[in-house]
C-alpha cells in the first residue's frame, strides 16, 4: 500500500495557515478524513500536521488547499492527487466562481448554529451598514475576514470554515461576528450623530492610532472616530487591571472598541480629551462577564486609560438587571438587546443626542 503525506499548517508565527481539502462532488472534505495517521510537530506558537494517506483513497480526487497568507489573505489552489504518482503535483488557481460553487463539510452542531445565527442576525447588519454606505457614499476598508463578510457573506463563511478543526472554525466565526457588530454599532454612532458627510472612507485597522473616520453633522460639527485603538501608557495611580508582560509590567496596553471626539483629528494623540469610549459584546453574558472580572480586566482599565465623557458598553444580548447595576455603578451607561430592529437602539440614540445634539 503506498502512502502519501499532506501537510496542514495550522499555525505559522506570521498569520499564515494551510489546509487541505478532498473535492467530493460539489463538498469539501478536510484530508484527516482520510488518513491512517497524523504527526504533528511544532510549539504552542506553530505547528504542522504531517497526514499520512493510503494513495488509492484519493487517487482519482482533486486536493484543495485553502489558506491565508502572512498578510491575512485568502488563497485558494488545487491540485489532483493522481500526480503524486509522477512526483509533486502541480497547482492550479481556483478562481472565485469555482469556489462559490462549492460546499466545505461542517459536522459540528455548534459550527452549524453559529452559521444560522450569522445569516439571522449579523446578515442584517451587514446590509444595514452597506446601505448607509451607499447613502454617504462611504468606502469602507476592513480587516481581511470582515471585509470577507462584506464583499459576499457567502463566500466569507466559507474563509471562515477553511480553519481545521473544528473549534478553529468556531473561533474564527466568532471572531468576525465581533468585529460585524462593532461596525454596525460604528454606523449607529454615526447616524445618532447626525452625520451628514463622511470626509474619507472607514478605515477600520485594528491597533491603529490613525483616525477610522472623520465626518461632519448637519450642522457643520466635525466628528472623529477611532476603530480599536491601541493606547500604550505607563500604569497610573490606582490601576488595578492587567499589565503587558512585554514592557516588564510596568505598562497598560488596552484596547476599546470604539472612540468618538468632537473635532477633526488624525492621530490618536490629537485630541485633549475623548468623548465617548463604546465597548461591544456581542455574546451572551456569560461567555463575556467572566464572574465580574470583566469590570477590573478591560470595563475600569479603559476608563481610567481613556477618561471618556460618556462611556458605554453596547450588548446585542440581553444582561441582568443586577449586572446593569453593578456596571452602571462604575459610571458606565449600559445597553443592551441592541441589534437591528432590537429594543436598545432608541435608548442608545437617546442617551448620545441627549448628551451631543
Amino acid at each position: 500500500m503506498k502512502i502519501i503525506t499532506i501537510i496542514d499548517e495550522p499555525k505559522a508565527r506570521t498569520r499564515r495557515k494551510t489546509f487541505n481539502y478532498v473535492k467530493e462532488g460539489s463538498i469539501l472534505r478536510h484530508i484527516s478524513n482520510y488518513a491512517v495517521r497524523a504527526v504533528r510537530e511544532g510549539d504552542k506558537r506553530a505547528w504542522i500536521i504531517y497526514y499520512e494517506i493510503p494513495y488509492e483513497r484519493i487517487m482519482d480526487k482533486w486536493i484543495y488547499e485553502l489558506g491565508f497568507t502572512n498578510s491575512g489573505g485568502f488563497t485558494a489552489f488545487k491540485y489532483w492527487a493522481g500526480d503524486f504518482l509522477h512526483g509533486k503535483p502541480k497547482y492550479i488557481n481556483v478562481s472565485d466562481d469555482e469556489f462559490y460553487e462549492l460546499e466545505i463539510e461542517v459536522q459540528s452542531p455548534e459550527v452549524k448554529m453559529l452559521i444560522n445565527d450569522v445569516w439571522k442576525t449579523y446578515a442584517l447588519m451587514l446590509n444595514d451598514v452597506k446601505e448607509f454606505g451607499r447613502k454617504k457614499n462611504i468606502s469602507i476598508i476592513a480587516s481581511e475576514r470582515l471585509g470577507d463578510w462584506l464583499k459576499e457573506l457567502s463566500f466569507g463563511l466559507k474563509t471562515n470554515l477553511c480553519h481545521w478543526p473544528e473549534n478553529s472554525r468556531i473561533d474564527s466565526i466568532k471572531g468576525t461576528a465581533k468585529l460585524t457588530y462593532q461596525l454596525w454599532v460604528f454606523k449607529l454612532v454615526h447616524e445618532s450623530l447626525d452625520c451628514d458627510k463622511v470626509e474619507k472612507g472607514w478605515y477600520l485597522k485594528q491597533g491603529s492610532t490613525y483616525s477610522a473616520s472623520v465626518f461632519a453633522n448637519v450642522r457643520g460639527e466635525y466628528w472623529t472616530g477611532w476603530w480599536e485603538p491601541q493606547k500604550i501608557k505607563e500604569k497610573p495611580p490606582g490601576y488595578i487591571g492587567s499589565l503587558c508582560d512585554f514592557f516588564e509590567g510596568k505598562v497598560v496596553w488596552k484596547r476599546p472598541d470604539l472612540i468618538f471626539s468632537k473635532g477633526n483629528y488624525s492621530k490618536l494623540t490629537d485630541p485633549l480629551s475623548f468623548d465617548i469610549l463604546i465597548e461591544c459584546k456581542n455574546f451572551e453574558f456569560n461567555e463575556w462577564w467572566k464572574d465580574g472580572k470583566v469590570i477590573d480586566d478591560e470595563l475600569k482599565p479603559y476608563k481610567q486609560l481613556f477618561k471618556p465623557k460618556l462611556f458605554i458598553l453596547a450588548s446585542l444580548k440581553p444582561i441582568p438587571g443586577w449586572a446593569k447595576k453593578i456596571i452602571e455603578n462604575e459610571g458606565i451607561n449600559v445597553v443592551d438587546k441592541l441589534y437591528v430592529g432590537g429594543e436598545g437602539i432608541g435608548e442608545f440614540i437617546k442617551i448620545l443626542t441627549t448628551h451631543f445634539n
